[in-house]
């Protein structure tokens, strides 16, 4: 699952961020830049179709949209033309008002049915993609928590080793004055 492809290049960043050389004095760390935009890099090409698809999506939803449109104009001009054409002729004015307006007006029901189909096609991809989106924003988050958690410990047990060390420290200070 490509989402599993990302997880395990966030845990060589983190593999990466946990080998990394400490800058004295502080909470950073020296890391290898080309090491780490490969990775970055490595992220960008995983990451789920579904965003390249809803690209896709929204030109492909401009194109249905406008061949929609088109077709519903070419579909009303025949009718005009075609309803010229019964007017033209004296014999059956009538007849040819009526199945001009039937023309036109089946040309606007399937004009509206083809906008409201693509309509409804484009708003499914779209729904499809939210959906993705928001698994992809759930599985980071929760990557993003357990880096989280994992810092606060190393945070902890650090303060913790510093703790005792000032402990054995004062420990011995303690026993040195007693042999005095």
């Amino acid at each position: 699952m490509e989402f599993e492809n990302i997880r395990e290049s966030l845990e060589i960043l983190e593999d990466i961020l946990d080998e990394s050389s400490p800058v004295p004095f502080t909470t950073k760390v020296m890391v290898d830049k080309k090491r780490l935009c490969d990775i970055v890099v490595d992220i960008r090409l995983k990451m789920p179709n579904s965003i390249k698809q809803a690209e896709w999506v929204v030109q492909e939803r401009s194109k249905i949209r406008s061949d929609a449109i088109k077709e519903a104009q070419d579909i009303a001009k025949e009718a005009e033309a075609y309803a010229n054409k019964l007017v033209n002729e004296n014999e059956i004015i009538k007849k040819a008002n009526m199945q001009a307006k039937k023309i036109i007006d089946n040309a606007k029901i399937a004009s509206q049915e083809i906008k409201q189909g693509a309509c409804e096609y484009a708003d499914n991809i779209l729904y499809n993609l939210e959906r993705s989106l928001r698994g992809a924003i759930d599985v980071f988050h929760q990557q993003c928590v357990d880096i989280e958690d994992t810092y606060a410990n190393a945070i902890q047990i650090v303060a913790d080793n510093r703790t005792e060390l000032r402990g054995a420290t004062n420990q011995g200070s303690d026993d040195s004055e007693e042999t005095e």
